[in-house]
């Protein structure tokens, strides 16, 4: 199974490492996953880089780090990959 985890860009002028996400990876790594991070705070991510992101990866799911401070981004981000690509599950991680 192949798993695309998404840190979306916040607008933050902070750059941090996804730690989260990375804690996730080798969990899903043991267990034989294909995992790939898409940090969009780093690479400072529109919509159609992380829609891009999705496309190339092609996953089986895809999981959207969520913070407080951007759950209305996060939500739109899910709503968006939903609609361009409705065959796979999306989770809030």
């Amino acid at each position: 199974m192949k798993v695309l985890l998404i840190e979306p860009n916040y607008d933050s002028h902070v750059v941090h490492p996804p730690l989260g996400l990375g804690y996730l990876v080798s969990c899903l790594e043991r267990e034989d996953y294909t995992v790939s991070i898409f940090d969009g705070t780093l690479k400072d991510a529109t919509e159609e880089d992380f829609l891009e992101a999705v496309s190339n990866f092609g996953p089986d799911l895809v999981g959207i780090s969520v913070l407080t401070r951007g759950h209305n981004r996060a939500k739109k981000m899910a709503e968006i990959i939903k609609e361009q690509f409705g065959s796979f599950p999306v989770v809030v991680v």
